[in-house]
């Protein structure tokens, strides 16, 4: 697994649509939808756009991811 590091806890570069992120990841659009509403209701995710999502809370992220 590859993690990403960064200066402030705001922001992760993205550069990327839901669309082709749920490609990657194999899921169905509407299924990875849910799951960041999910984070945002968690507390995990902030905003998230075509070109960066911001982690509130990356340590809660990483144990969700193992």
């Amino acid at each position: 697994m590859k993690y990403y590091t960064y200066q402030t806890n705001s922001g992760l570069p993205l550069d990327t649509t839901q669309d082709r992120l749920a490609a990657m990841l194999g899921v169905h659009r509407a299924t990875l939808a849910r799951a960041i509403q999910r984070l945002r209701r968690e507390g995990v995710l902030g905003r998230m756009n075509s070109r960066t999502v911001e982690i509130l809370n990356p340590e809660r992220l990483r144990s969700l991811a193992e």
